[in-house]
Protein backbone atom coordinates (compact mmCIF):
# COMPACT_ATOMS: atom_id res chain seq x y z
CA UNK A 1 0.00 0.00 0.00
CA UNK A 2 2.87 2.37 0.86
CA UNK A 3 4.60 1.68 -2.48
CA UNK A 4 1.37 2.44 -4.38
CA UNK A 5 1.02 5.78 -2.56
CA UNK A 6 4.61 6.62 -3.37
CA UNK A 7 4.07 5.91 -7.07
CA UNK A 8 0.98 8.09 -7.10
CA UNK A 9 2.81 10.95 -5.42
CA UNK A 10 5.72 10.75 -7.86
CA UNK A 11 3.34 10.82 -10.83
CA UNK A 12 1.38 13.69 -9.31
CA UNK A 13 4.54 15.71 -8.79
CA UNK A 14 5.63 14.98 -12.37
CA UNK A 15 2.30 16.05 -13.82
CA UNK A 16 2.29 19.22 -11.68
CA UNK A 17 5.79 20.16 -12.79
CA UNK A 18 4.90 19.56 -16.43
CA UNK A 19 1.76 21.64 -16.09
CA UNK A 20 3.73 24.53 -14.58
CA UNK A 21 6.32 24.25 -17.35
CA UNK A 22 3.66 24.21 -20.09
CA UNK A 23 1.94 27.23 -18.54
CA UNK A 24 5.24 29.08 -18.34
CA UNK A 25 5.98 28.32 -22.01
CA UNK A 26 2.51 29.49 -23.03
CA UNK A 27 3.03 32.77 -21.15
CA UNK A 28 6.35 33.41 -22.89
CA UNK A 29 4.83 32.54 -26.26
CA UNK A 30 2.07 35.11 -25.73
CA UNK A 31 4.64 37.68 -24.60
CA UNK A 32 6.58 37.09 -27.83
CA UNK A 33 3.35 37.64 -29.79
CA UNK A 34 2.86 40.96 -28.00
CA UNK A 35 6.38 42.04 -29.01
CA UNK A 36 5.85 40.93 -32.60
CA UNK A 37 2.62 42.91 -33.04
CA UNK A 38 3.14 45.97 -30.84
CA UNK A 39 3.97 48.27 -33.78
CA UNK A 40 2.25 46.62 -36.73
CA UNK A 41 -1.02 45.59 -35.06
CA UNK A 42 -1.52 47.05 -31.55
CA UNK A 43 -5.04 45.57 -31.19
CA UNK A 44 -3.65 42.12 -31.82
CA UNK A 45 -0.85 42.79 -29.34
CA UNK A 46 -3.47 43.79 -26.75
CA UNK A 47 -5.39 40.58 -27.33
CA UNK A 48 -2.33 38.46 -26.62
CA UNK A 49 -1.31 40.71 -23.74
CA UNK A 50 -4.61 40.30 -21.90
CA UNK A 51 -4.37 36.51 -22.32
CA UNK A 52 -0.81 36.52 -21.01
CA UNK A 53 -1.67 38.59 -17.92
CA UNK A 54 -3.68 35.84 -16.23
CA UNK A 55 -0.92 33.29 -16.78
CA UNK A 56 1.79 35.72 -15.71
CA UNK A 57 0.28 36.50 -12.33
CA UNK A 58 -0.06 32.78 -11.56
CA UNK A 59 3.76 32.55 -11.74
CA UNK A 60 4.10 35.48 -9.33
CA UNK A 61 6.03 38.70 -9.84
CA UNK A 62 8.73 38.22 -12.48
CA UNK A 63 10.73 40.35 -14.92
CA UNK A 64 8.57 38.97 -17.75
CA UNK A 65 5.38 40.10 -16.00
CA UNK A 66 6.91 43.55 -15.47
CA UNK A 67 7.80 43.69 -19.17
CA UNK A 68 4.26 42.66 -20.16
CA UNK A 69 2.62 45.36 -18.04
CA UNK A 70 5.05 47.92 -19.42
CA UNK A 71 4.26 46.90 -23.02
CA UNK A 72 0.52 47.13 -22.38
CA UNK A 73 1.06 50.60 -20.94
CA UNK A 74 2.92 51.64 -24.10
CA UNK A 75 0.11 50.36 -26.33
CA UNK A 76 -2.54 52.28 -24.38
CA UNK A 77 -0.32 55.37 -24.48
CA UNK A 78 -0.09 55.21 -28.27
CA UNK A 79 -3.86 54.67 -28.44
CA UNK A 80 -4.44 57.86 -26.36
CA UNK A 81 -5.85 55.86 -23.42
CA UNK A 82 -3.61 57.60 -20.92
CA UNK A 83 -5.45 56.55 -17.75
CA UNK A 84 -5.17 52.88 -18.69
CA UNK A 85 -1.56 53.50 -19.68
CA UNK A 86 -0.69 54.88 -16.24
CA UNK A 87 -2.50 51.98 -14.61
CA UNK A 88 -0.18 49.45 -16.23
CA UNK A 89 2.92 51.60 -15.76
CA UNK A 90 2.17 51.90 -12.05
CA UNK A 91 1.62 48.15 -11.83
CA UNK A 92 5.01 47.66 -13.47
CA UNK A 93 6.65 49.84 -10.82
CA UNK A 94 4.99 47.81 -8.07
CA UNK A 95 6.25 44.56 -9.59
CA UNK A 96 9.78 45.96 -9.94
CA UNK A 97 9.96 47.07 -6.31
CA UNK A 98 8.82 43.63 -5.13
CA UNK A 99 11.55 41.79 -7.07
CA UNK A 100 14.69 40.72 -5.18
CA UNK A 101 17.75 42.69 -6.29
CA UNK A 102 19.41 39.59 -7.76
CA UNK A 103 16.45 39.10 -10.14
CA UNK A 104 16.66 42.61 -11.59
CA UNK A 105 18.56 43.29 -14.79
CA UNK A 106 20.83 45.73 -12.94
CA UNK A 107 20.81 45.43 -9.12
CA UNK A 108 22.06 49.01 -8.64
CA UNK A 109 19.07 50.57 -10.38
CA UNK A 110 16.43 51.80 -7.93
CA UNK A 111 13.64 52.22 -10.51
CA UNK A 112 13.40 50.92 -14.10
CA UNK A 113 14.46 54.02 -16.07
CA UNK A 114 12.65 53.22 -19.31
CA UNK A 115 9.43 52.85 -17.36
CA UNK A 116 10.04 56.26 -15.76
CA UNK A 117 10.49 57.74 -19.24
CA UNK A 118 7.16 56.27 -20.37
CA UNK A 119 5.35 57.70 -17.34
CA UNK A 120 6.97 61.07 -18.02
CA UNK A 121 5.73 60.88 -21.62
CA UNK A 122 2.13 60.46 -20.42
CA UNK A 123 2.41 63.59 -18.28
CA UNK A 124 4.14 65.48 -21.11
CA UNK A 125 1.35 64.61 -23.54
CA UNK A 126 -1.18 65.95 -21.04
CA UNK A 127 0.84 69.21 -20.61
CA UNK A 128 1.81 68.37 -17.02
CA UNK A 129 5.37 69.49 -17.69
CA UNK A 130 6.64 69.70 -14.11
CA UNK A 131 5.56 66.11 -13.47
CA UNK A 132 7.19 65.05 -16.71
CA UNK A 133 10.45 66.79 -15.73
CA UNK A 134 10.50 64.95 -12.40
CA UNK A 135 10.19 61.57 -14.06
CA UNK A 136 12.73 62.38 -16.77
CA UNK A 137 15.19 63.54 -14.11
CA UNK A 138 14.65 60.38 -12.08
CA UNK A 139 15.16 58.33 -15.24
CA UNK A 140 18.52 60.04 -15.85
CA UNK A 141 19.62 59.23 -12.28
CA UNK A 142 18.84 55.55 -12.79
CA UNK A 143 20.35 55.35 -16.28
CA UNK A 144 23.60 56.61 -14.75
CA UNK A 145 23.54 53.61 -12.38
CA UNK A 146 23.69 51.13 -15.27
CA UNK A 147 27.15 49.61 -15.75
CA UNK A 148 26.76 48.75 -19.44
CA UNK A 149 27.89 51.89 -21.31
CA UNK A 150 25.86 51.18 -24.47
CA UNK A 151 22.60 50.68 -22.55
CA UNK A 152 23.33 53.69 -20.35
CA UNK A 153 24.08 56.00 -23.29
CA UNK A 154 21.01 54.83 -25.17
CA UNK A 155 18.79 55.65 -22.20
CA UNK A 156 20.50 58.96 -21.44
CA UNK A 157 20.17 60.17 -25.05
CA UNK A 158 16.41 59.50 -24.98
CA UNK A 159 16.09 61.25 -21.61
CA UNK A 160 17.99 64.34 -22.85
CA UNK A 161 15.72 64.47 -25.90
CA UNK A 162 12.58 64.31 -23.78
CA UNK A 163 13.81 67.05 -21.44
CA UNK A 164 14.75 69.08 -24.49
CA UNK A 165 11.18 68.78 -25.80
CA UNK A 166 9.88 70.31 -22.56
CA UNK A 167 12.27 73.26 -22.88
CA UNK A 168 11.25 73.59 -26.52
CA UNK A 169 7.60 73.77 -25.50
CA UNK A 170 8.56 76.47 -22.99
CA UNK A 171 10.37 78.40 -25.80
CA UNK A 172 13.74 77.90 -24.12
CA UNK A 173 15.48 77.17 -27.40
CA UNK A 174 19.10 77.41 -26.24
CA UNK A 175 18.58 74.90 -23.42
CA UNK A 176 16.61 72.62 -25.73
CA UNK A 177 19.35 72.69 -28.37
CA UNK A 178 22.01 71.95 -25.74
CA UNK A 179 20.11 68.84 -24.57
CA UNK A 180 19.46 67.71 -28.15
CA UNK A 181 23.17 68.09 -28.92
CA UNK A 182 24.15 65.98 -25.90
CA UNK A 183 21.77 63.26 -27.05
CA UNK A 184 23.09 63.48 -30.63
CA UNK A 185 26.71 63.10 -29.51
CA UNK A 186 25.87 59.99 -27.49
CA UNK A 187 24.10 58.47 -30.49
CA UNK A 188 27.10 59.12 -32.69
CA UNK A 189 29.09 56.87 -30.34
CA UNK A 190 26.61 54.03 -30.93
CA UNK A 191 26.48 54.80 -34.68
CA UNK A 192 22.91 53.51 -35.19
CA UNK A 193 21.38 55.20 -38.22
CA UNK A 194 17.80 55.12 -36.90
CA UNK A 195 18.80 56.83 -33.65
CA UNK A 196 20.99 59.41 -35.41
CA UNK A 197 18.09 60.33 -37.71
CA UNK A 198 15.89 60.67 -34.61
CA UNK A 199 18.31 63.27 -33.23
CA UNK A 200 18.34 65.09 -36.56
CA UNK A 201 14.55 65.35 -36.23
CA UNK A 202 14.96 67.17 -32.92
CA UNK A 203 17.01 69.91 -34.57
CA UNK A 204 14.34 70.13 -37.29
CA UNK A 205 11.78 70.60 -34.53
CA UNK A 206 13.78 73.54 -33.13
CA UNK A 207 13.84 75.29 -36.51
CA UNK A 208 10.10 74.67 -36.94
CA UNK A 209 9.38 76.11 -33.47
CA UNK A 210 11.45 79.19 -34.31
CA UNK A 211 9.78 79.41 -37.76
CA UNK A 212 13.12 79.55 -39.58
CA UNK A 213 11.82 78.55 -43.00
CA UNK A 214 15.15 78.23 -44.80
CA UNK A 215 16.72 76.32 -41.89
CA UNK A 216 13.70 73.98 -41.88
CA UNK A 217 14.10 73.23 -45.60
CA UNK A 218 17.86 72.71 -45.28
CA UNK A 219 17.50 70.40 -42.30
CA UNK A 220 14.75 68.43 -44.05
CA UNK A 221 16.98 68.02 -47.10
CA UNK A 222 19.87 66.82 -44.91
CA UNK A 223 17.62 64.26 -43.20
CA UNK A 224 16.21 63.05 -46.50
CA UNK A 225 19.70 62.69 -47.95
CA UNK A 226 20.86 60.79 -44.84
CA UNK A 227 17.85 58.44 -45.03
CA UNK A 228 18.32 57.64 -48.71
CA UNK A 229 22.01 56.94 -48.12
CA UNK A 230 21.58 54.73 -45.03
CA UNK A 231 18.71 52.64 -46.39
CA UNK A 232 21.07 51.33 -49.08
CA UNK A 233 22.59 49.12 -46.39
CA UNK A 234 19.22 47.45 -45.66
CA UNK A 235 17.28 44.91 -47.68
CA UNK A 236 13.69 45.58 -48.70
CA UNK A 237 12.19 43.71 -45.77
CA UNK A 238 14.43 45.49 -43.26
CA UNK A 239 13.63 48.93 -44.71
CA UNK A 240 9.89 48.57 -44.05
CA UNK A 241 10.29 47.66 -40.38
CA UNK A 242 13.43 49.58 -39.47
CA UNK A 243 13.53 52.46 -37.01
CA UNK A 244 15.33 54.40 -39.71
CA UNK A 245 12.15 54.30 -41.82
CA UNK A 246 9.89 54.97 -38.85
CA UNK A 247 11.88 58.03 -37.82
CA UNK A 248 11.98 59.36 -41.36
CA UNK A 249 8.20 58.96 -41.34
CA UNK A 250 8.22 61.29 -38.29
CA UNK A 251 10.33 63.71 -40.33
CA UNK A 252 7.75 63.78 -43.12
CA UNK A 253 4.94 64.28 -40.63
CA UNK A 254 6.65 67.24 -38.91
CA UNK A 255 7.65 68.83 -42.20
CA UNK A 256 4.15 68.38 -43.68
CA UNK A 257 2.51 69.94 -40.63
CA UNK A 258 4.83 72.92 -41.00
CA UNK A 259 3.99 73.19 -44.72
CA UNK A 260 0.26 73.20 -43.90
CA UNK A 261 0.79 76.01 -41.40
CA UNK A 262 2.70 77.91 -44.10
CA UNK A 263 -0.07 77.31 -46.67
CA UNK A 264 1.75 74.79 -48.90
CA UNK A 265 -1.12 72.30 -48.92
CA UNK A 266 -0.39 70.34 -52.10
CA UNK A 267 3.23 69.72 -51.14
CA UNK A 268 2.12 68.75 -47.63
CA UNK A 269 -0.42 66.24 -49.01
CA UNK A 270 2.27 64.74 -51.24
CA UNK A 271 4.65 64.30 -48.31
CA UNK A 272 1.89 62.86 -46.09
CA UNK A 273 0.93 60.25 -48.68
CA UNK A 274 4.55 59.14 -48.72
CA UNK A 275 4.52 59.13 -44.91
CA UNK A 276 1.48 56.83 -44.82
CA UNK A 277 3.26 54.46 -47.18
CA UNK A 278 6.45 54.43 -45.08
CA UNK A 279 4.64 53.87 -41.79
CA UNK A 280 2.61 50.92 -43.07
CA UNK A 281 4.46 48.60 -40.66
CA UNK A 282 3.90 51.01 -37.75
CA UNK A 283 0.10 51.08 -37.54
CA UNK A 284 0.08 52.81 -34.18
CA UNK A 285 1.70 55.89 -35.77
CA UNK A 286 -0.73 56.19 -38.69
CA UNK A 287 -3.85 57.77 -37.08
CA UNK A 288 -2.25 61.17 -36.50
CA UNK A 289 -0.73 61.13 -40.01
CA UNK A 290 -4.07 60.34 -41.66
CA UNK A 291 -5.80 63.05 -39.63
CA UNK A 292 -3.19 65.54 -40.78
CA UNK A 293 -3.67 64.32 -44.37
CA UNK A 294 -7.42 64.95 -44.12
CA UNK A 295 -6.71 68.47 -42.83
CA UNK A 296 -4.31 69.16 -45.73
CA UNK A 297 -6.89 67.95 -48.26
CA UNK A 298 -9.60 70.09 -46.69
CA UNK A 299 -7.49 73.24 -46.62
CA UNK A 300 -6.41 72.51 -50.19
CA UNK A 301 -10.03 72.47 -51.31
CA UNK A 302 -10.35 68.70 -51.69
CA UNK A 303 -13.18 68.19 -49.19
CA UNK A 304 -14.67 65.06 -50.73
CA UNK A 305 -11.31 63.24 -50.41
CA UNK A 306 -10.93 64.60 -46.91
CA UNK A 307 -14.37 63.28 -45.87
CA UNK A 308 -13.52 59.79 -47.18
CA UNK A 309 -10.35 59.71 -45.07
CA UNK A 310 -12.18 61.09 -42.02
CA UNK A 311 -14.90 58.44 -42.25
CA UNK A 312 -12.27 55.73 -42.63
CA UNK A 313 -10.46 57.13 -39.62
CA UNK A 314 -13.59 57.19 -37.46
CA UNK A 315 -14.40 53.62 -38.43
CA UNK A 316 -10.88 52.49 -37.55
CA UNK A 317 -11.06 54.40 -34.25
CA UNK A 318 -14.43 52.90 -33.29
CA UNK A 319 -12.94 51.18 -30.26
CA UNK A 320 -12.55 54.59 -28.58
CA UNK A 321 -8.77 54.48 -28.94
CA UNK A 322 -6.76 57.42 -30.29
CA UNK A 323 -9.04 59.85 -28.48
CA UNK A 324 -7.19 62.97 -29.65
CA UNK A 325 -7.46 61.91 -33.28
CA UNK A 326 -11.17 61.10 -32.90
CA UNK A 327 -11.79 64.59 -31.58
CA UNK A 328 -9.81 66.17 -34.42
CA UNK A 329 -11.61 64.11 -37.07
CA UNK A 330 -15.08 64.85 -35.68
CA UNK A 331 -14.34 68.57 -35.43
CA UNK A 332 -12.84 68.63 -38.93
CA UNK A 333 -15.83 66.79 -40.37
CA UNK A 334 -18.17 69.28 -38.70
CA UNK A 335 -16.23 72.18 -40.23
CA UNK A 336 -16.34 70.58 -43.69
CA UNK A 337 -20.08 69.92 -43.47
CA UNK A 338 -20.76 73.48 -42.38
CA UNK A 339 -18.72 74.99 -45.23
CA UNK A 340 -20.24 72.73 -47.92
CA UNK A 341 -23.89 73.51 -46.93
CA UNK A 342 -24.90 70.04 -45.80
CA UNK A 343 -28.28 68.92 -44.67
CA UNK A 344 -29.31 69.61 -41.13
CA UNK A 345 -29.46 65.87 -40.43
CA UNK A 346 -25.79 65.36 -41.33
CA UNK A 347 -24.73 68.19 -39.02
CA UNK A 348 -26.80 66.78 -36.16
CA UNK A 349 -25.26 63.31 -36.65
CA UNK A 350 -21.80 64.79 -36.58
CA UNK A 351 -22.60 66.74 -33.40
CA UNK A 352 -24.01 63.60 -31.76
CA UNK A 353 -20.85 61.68 -32.55
CA UNK A 354 -18.81 64.46 -31.00
CA UNK A 355 -20.96 64.33 -27.85
CA UNK A 356 -20.63 60.54 -27.72
CA UNK A 357 -16.90 60.93 -28.02
CA UNK A 358 -16.70 63.18 -24.96
CA UNK A 359 -18.85 60.72 -23.02
CA UNK A 360 -16.38 58.00 -23.89
CA UNK A 361 -13.55 60.24 -22.80
CA UNK A 362 -15.19 60.60 -19.38
CA UNK A 363 -15.52 56.82 -19.25
CA UNK A 364 -11.83 56.30 -19.92
CA UNK A 365 -10.64 59.07 -17.60
CA UNK A 366 -10.36 56.89 -14.48
CA UNK A 367 -8.30 53.78 -13.94
CA UNK A 368 -11.22 52.02 -12.24
CA UNK A 369 -13.16 51.65 -15.52
CA UNK A 370 -12.89 48.34 -17.32
CA UNK A 371 -10.82 48.00 -20.44
CA UNK A 372 -13.13 48.00 -23.52
CA UNK A 373 -11.19 47.49 -26.68
CA UNK A 374 -12.67 45.73 -29.69
CA UNK A 375 -10.46 42.94 -30.98
CA UNK A 376 -10.71 41.46 -34.44
CA UNK A 377 -10.79 37.75 -33.60
CA UNK A 378 -10.55 36.75 -37.24
CA UNK A 379 -7.13 38.35 -37.46
CA UNK A 380 -5.89 36.38 -34.47
CA UNK A 381 -7.40 33.01 -35.42
CA UNK A 382 -4.13 31.85 -36.94
CA UNK A 383 -2.21 32.67 -33.75
CA UNK A 384 -4.80 30.86 -31.66
CA UNK A 385 -4.40 27.77 -33.86
CA UNK A 386 -0.65 27.93 -33.34
CA UNK A 387 -1.20 28.07 -29.59
CA UNK A 388 -3.43 24.98 -29.80
CA UNK A 389 -0.67 23.17 -31.66
CA UNK A 390 1.73 24.13 -28.92
CA UNK A 391 -0.66 22.75 -26.31
CA UNK A 392 -0.75 19.42 -28.18
CA UNK A 393 3.03 19.33 -28.14
CA UNK A 394 2.99 20.03 -24.40
CA UNK A 395 0.57 17.14 -23.85
CA UNK A 396 2.84 14.76 -25.76
CA UNK A 397 5.81 16.01 -23.76
CA UNK A 398 3.79 15.53 -20.57
CA UNK A 399 3.05 11.90 -21.44
CA UNK A 400 6.69 11.23 -22.27
CA UNK A 401 7.84 12.82 -19.05
CA UNK A 402 5.35 10.77 -17.03
CA UNK A 403 6.75 7.58 -18.58
CA UNK A 404 10.27 8.84 -17.97
CA UNK A 405 9.48 9.62 -14.34
CA UNK A 406 7.97 6.16 -13.91
CA UNK A 407 11.08 4.56 -15.38
CA UNK A 408 13.31 6.68 -13.17
CA UNK A 409 11.21 5.81 -10.14
CA UNK A 410 11.50 2.04 -10.72
CA UNK A 411 15.19 2.40 -11.53
CA UNK A 412 15.72 4.33 -8.32
CA UNK A 413 13.78 1.70 -6.36
CA UNK A 414 15.89 -1.07 -7.89
CA UNK A 415 19.09 0.80 -7.05
CA UNK A 416 17.78 1.35 -3.54
CA UNK A 417 17.14 -2.38 -3.10
CA UNK A 418 20.64 -3.20 -4.37
CA UNK A 419 22.17 -0.67 -2.02
CA UNK A 420 20.16 -2.12 0.84
CA UNK A 421 21.52 -5.62 0.08
CA UNK A 422 25.06 -4.25 -0.06
CA UNK A 423 24.59 -2.52 3.29
CA UNK A 424 23.26 -5.75 4.83
CA UNK A 425 26.29 -7.65 3.48
CA UNK A 426 28.64 -5.08 4.93
CA UNK A 427 26.88 -5.29 8.29
CA UNK A 428 27.17 -9.07 8.26
CA UNK A 429 30.86 -8.91 7.38
CA UNK A 430 31.36 -6.43 10.17
CA UNK A 431 29.67 -8.73 12.66
CA UNK A 432 31.85 -11.67 11.52
CA UNK A 433 35.00 -9.60 11.98
CA UNK A 434 33.84 -8.50 15.43
CA UNK A 435 33.11 -12.10 16.40
CA UNK A 436 36.55 -13.20 15.14
CA UNK A 437 38.16 -10.39 17.10
CA UNK A 438 36.33 -11.41 20.28
CA UNK A 439 37.44 -15.00 19.77
CA UNK A 440 41.05 -13.90 19.42
CA UNK A 441 40.77 -11.75 22.55
CA UNK A 442 39.36 -14.74 24.40
CA UNK A 443 42.19 -16.96 23.11
CA UNK A 444 44.72 -14.36 24.20
CA UNK A 445 43.18 -14.15 27.64
CA UNK A 446 43.18 -17.95 27.94
CA UNK A 447 46.83 -18.01 26.93
CA UNK A 448 47.61 -15.42 29.62
CA UNK A 449 45.72 -17.40 32.21
CA UNK A 450 47.42 -20.61 31.15
CA UNK A 451 50.87 -19.08 31.40
CA UNK A 452 50.05 -17.54 34.76
CA UNK A 453 48.71 -20.81 36.12
CA UNK A 454 51.69 -22.79 34.89
CA UNK A 455 54.03 -20.24 36.37
CA UNK A 456 52.26 -20.54 39.71
CA UNK A 457 52.41 -24.35 39.54
CA UNK A 458 56.10 -24.25 38.81
CA UNK A 459 56.65 -21.92 41.73
CA UNK A 460 54.81 -24.31 43.99
CA UNK A 461 56.87 -27.28 42.72
CA UNK A 462 60.07 -25.36 43.27
CA UNK A 463 59.00 -24.47 46.77
CA UNK A 464 57.98 -28.02 47.69
CA UNK A 465 61.23 -29.54 46.40
CA UNK A 466 63.49 -27.24 48.31
CA UNK A 467 64.07 -29.90 51.06
CA UNK A 468 65.33 -32.56 48.66
CA UNK A 469 69.00 -31.74 48.24
CA UNK A 470 69.82 -34.53 45.83
CA UNK A 471 67.34 -33.63 43.15
CA UNK A 472 67.05 -29.94 43.92
CA UNK A 473 69.67 -28.69 41.44
CA UNK A 474 68.39 -30.80 38.58
CA UNK A 475 64.76 -29.88 39.30
CA UNK A 476 65.59 -26.20 39.48
CA UNK A 477 67.33 -26.33 36.13
CA UNK A 478 64.35 -27.97 34.42
CA UNK A 479 61.89 -25.56 36.02
CA UNK A 480 63.90 -22.53 34.88
CA UNK A 481 64.02 -23.88 31.35
CA UNK A 482 60.26 -24.47 31.40
CA UNK A 483 59.57 -20.99 32.79
CA UNK A 484 61.82 -19.48 30.10
CA UNK A 485 59.83 -21.30 27.42
CA UNK A 486 56.65 -19.70 28.81
CA UNK A 487 58.29 -16.30 28.69
CA UNK A 488 59.18 -16.74 25.04
CA UNK A 489 55.78 -18.08 24.04
CA UNK A 490 55.37 -17.17 20.34
CA UNK A 491 51.71 -17.96 20.26
CA UNK A 492 51.02 -15.20 22.80
CA UNK A 493 52.76 -12.53 20.73
CA UNK A 494 51.03 -13.61 17.53
CA UNK A 495 47.59 -13.44 19.13
CA UNK A 496 48.34 -10.09 20.72
CA UNK A 497 49.41 -8.56 17.39
CA UNK A 498 46.18 -9.74 15.73
CA UNK A 499 44.05 -8.20 18.48
CA UNK A 500 46.05 -4.97 18.70
CA UNK A 501 47.62 -4.55 15.24
CA UNK A 502 50.51 -2.11 15.02
CA UNK A 503 50.93 -1.83 18.78
CA UNK A 504 54.58 -2.95 18.79
CA UNK A 505 55.39 -0.86 15.71
CA UNK A 506 54.01 2.32 17.27
CA UNK A 507 55.96 1.71 20.47
CA UNK A 508 59.22 1.19 18.58
CA UNK A 509 58.56 4.37 16.53
CA UNK A 510 58.39 6.35 19.77
CA UNK A 511 61.51 4.75 21.27
CA UNK A 512 63.81 2.58 19.20
CA UNK A 513 65.78 1.45 22.28
CA UNK A 514 62.97 -0.73 23.68
CA UNK A 515 63.98 -4.37 24.24
CA UNK A 516 61.92 -7.47 23.58
CA UNK A 517 61.15 -7.74 27.32
CA UNK A 518 60.09 -4.08 27.33
CA UNK A 519 57.66 -4.75 24.49
CA UNK A 520 56.24 -7.82 26.24
CA UNK A 521 55.83 -5.86 29.48
CA UNK A 522 53.94 -3.17 27.57
CA UNK A 523 51.72 -5.85 26.05
CA UNK A 524 50.88 -7.24 29.49
CA UNK A 525 50.06 -3.75 30.76
CA UNK A 526 47.85 -3.22 27.66
CA UNK A 527 46.00 -6.42 28.69
CA UNK A 528 45.31 -4.69 32.02
CA UNK A 529 47.47 -7.20 33.98
CA UNK A 530 48.66 -6.23 37.47
CA UNK A 531 52.33 -6.35 38.41
CA UNK A 532 51.70 -9.52 40.41
CA UNK A 533 50.02 -11.23 37.45
CA UNK A 534 52.81 -10.17 35.10
CA UNK A 535 55.40 -11.49 37.61
CA UNK A 536 53.66 -14.88 37.73
CA UNK A 537 53.54 -15.07 33.92
CA UNK A 538 57.20 -14.09 33.44
CA UNK A 539 58.50 -16.11 36.40
CA UNK A 540 59.97 -13.18 38.32
CA UNK A 541 59.15 -11.30 41.49
CA UNK A 542 56.72 -8.39 41.68
CA UNK A 543 59.62 -6.14 42.75
CA UNK A 544 61.42 -7.05 39.51
CA UNK A 545 58.35 -6.07 37.48
CA UNK A 546 58.10 -2.74 39.32
CA UNK A 547 61.76 -2.08 38.58
CA UNK A 548 61.19 -2.92 34.91
CA UNK A 549 58.21 -0.55 34.83
CA UNK A 550 60.35 2.20 36.34
CA UNK A 551 63.08 1.75 33.73
CA UNK A 552 60.48 1.55 30.94
CA UNK A 553 58.93 4.81 32.10
CA UNK A 554 62.34 6.52 31.89
CA UNK A 555 62.94 5.13 28.39
CA UNK A 556 59.58 6.52 27.30
CA UNK A 557 60.54 9.94 28.83
CA UNK A 558 57.48 10.07 31.06
CA UNK A 559 57.39 12.42 34.04
CA UNK A 560 56.67 11.35 37.60
CA UNK A 561 53.11 12.57 37.29
CA UNK A 562 52.45 10.55 34.08
CA UNK A 563 50.91 7.11 34.50
CA UNK A 564 52.58 4.37 32.46
CA UNK A 565 49.33 2.48 32.00
CA UNK A 566 47.52 5.61 30.66
CA UNK A 567 50.33 6.20 28.18
CA UNK A 568 50.24 2.58 26.91
CA UNK A 569 46.43 2.58 26.65
CA UNK A 570 46.63 5.74 24.49
CA UNK A 571 48.66 3.93 21.83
Amino acid sequence: MSLTNTKFRVLLVGITLLSVYAQSQQFRSLLDSVEANINSNPNKALFFGVQALNLGYEEGYTLELLKLNSRLGQIFYEKDLDAQSLKYFNESLKIFKSLPYKQREDPRVEYPPWLLLNIGNVYYKNSMLDKAKDYYGLAIENFNLIENEIKKNHGLSTSYDNLGLIHLKEKRFVKAKDLFTRAYNLRLLENKSGDILYSMNRFLEIYISQDEFEAVKDQFSDIKRYYNNEKKYLNEGEIKTSYLTRNFGFTLKMFSKYLINKGFYEEAVEQLNLCVELLESFQVQLPSVRTLLALGLHLGGRDSEALVIIDDNLEDFSDASFSTEIEKNLSLKDDILMTTSPSKKEIINSKNKLIDFYKKQDYFSTEANKLETTINFLQTQEEISKNKSRYNVYIVILILVVFLLSFLFYSAKLNLDIQSLKINNVENQKKLVEMELENKKLALANTNNFISQQSQNLKNILKSSSGNKDKSAELKSKIKMLTKSFKLNDNFEKLFEEVYPGFYRKLIQRNKNLTHNDLKLCACIRLNQTSKEIAFMMGVSSRTIESQKYRLKKKLRLSKEDRLSSYIFSI
